[in-house]
């Protein structure tokens, strides 16, 4: 039947049988003919059907060569090659696959199961990955400044990206997998979760883990008070037997010291200036006025940055090159002065608001 097929294709032309043509290819891939169906498809410069053939045949890299070639063909061949990704296990590269085929909502499903269980298996780091990306597509969805629920959703999953981030730190620091230059590190991870999770409860985040932290590692930090509290906190939640005699110890240690903690350790607001306690519970931002710490993810520590709105009058390049200008002119110096009576003003009225 194929041979009578082949003759049948081979006498039709391409100017008067198309469509006859095509149905040819059709019955040659179902008969698993993929050089004659490739033939054919040749014939008619039909870019789909050879793309389709090299999917059947499992030729990615060909394909993908001809996908480049042919950008408005990428959907055809990158969606049945994350499927076929998916299968083999290989889901980081499915979600970009998935991504170049145009196919958001999938690669959204997948980055969301693989942080689901990554954060099962307690691959913090991982699940901070995962979580950042998925922010990050999340991001691209929106549209406008009124998609509230899709910022809601970046929102979230950026909050759980630098929870788990974090909490990666004190899970290594408790096991003994890492050893850091300083514990300093691990503990303004611990004060940042505190302040940062509120009445969040992600999964596999203990607190007492972190209390635990902070309470053994603060007076090494000059945090004398705060690692009492958090030392008393500690004493009305479940603790691991392991860790109650060192618990004891510690606590009578920091009774015998210093009651406050020393000043140069308490954060400092870039916005008003004001010194800020350790931990404050409110989404880690200045409890005077309310502008968010920034934190560096290397340290830790907070970074003296603010967020300030531009004057009216200076337009988003002039600003930039102000930033960029290490000896600004004359002209550049007055335009500054607008930039500090801007951060000024809106201080002043985020105070009058608290």
């Amino acid at each position: 039947m194929v041979e009578e097929l082949e003759d049948t294709y081979k006498k039709l032309s391409k100017q008067h049988n198309e469509e006859l043509i095509r149905l040819c290819a059709k019955y040659f891939i179902k008969m698993e003919h993929y050089e004659l169906a490739n033939e054919a498809y040749l014939r008619l410069s039909d870019m789909k059907g050879i793309i389709e053939i090299k999917v059947a045949l499992q030729n990615w890299k060909e394909g993908m060569l001809l996908a480049k070639l042919n950008p408005h063909m990428q959907s055809v061949f990158y969606k049945p090659y994350a499927d076929y990704l998916m299968e083999q296990g290989e889901f980081e590269k499915a979600q970009e696959a998935y991504k170049r085929a145009g196919r958001k909502d999938l690669t959204l499903e997948i980055l969301h199961s693989l942080a689901e269980s990554a954060t099962i298996e307690k691959r913090f780091k991982d699940a901070g990955y995962y979580y950042w990306k998925e922010a990050l597509e999340l991001l691209g969805e929106i549209d406008n400044k009124e998609d509230y629920e899709g910022i809601n959703k970046y929102k979230n999953a950026r909050r759980l990206s630098y929870i788990y981030c974090a909490y990666d730190v004190i899970d290594n620091y408790l096991l003994g997998r890492t050893t850091f230059k300083s514990t300093s590190y691990v503990f303004n991870a611990a004060c940042y979760l505190i302040n940062i999770l509120g009445t969040l409860k992600p999964l596999n985040i203990s607190l007492v883990s972190i209390y635990y932290a902070i309470g053994i590692l603060g007076a090494e930090q000059g945090a004398y008070s705060t690692a009492l509290k958090a030392l008393e906190t500690l004493r009305t939640m479940k603790i691991p037997s392991k860790w109650q005699n060192i618990v004891n110890i510690q606590s009578i240690k920091l009774q015998a010291g210093p009651f406050i903690d020393q000043e140069k350790i308490n954060p400092i607001c870039s916005c008003c200036m004001n010194a800020n306690p350790l931990l404050h519970y409110n989404d880690d931002r200045c409890l005077i006025c309310n502008h968010p710490f920034i934190r560096s993810f290397i340290s830790f520590s907070t970074i003296s940055l603010v967020e300030f709105k531009l004057v009216s009058k200076i337009s988003h390049e002039e600003a930039m090159d102000l930033i960029k200008t290490k000896h600004p002119s004359k002209h550049k110096r007055f335009v500054s002065l607008y930039l500090y009576v801007g951060v000024m003003i809106i201080g002043r009225m985020v105070n009058k608001k608290k």
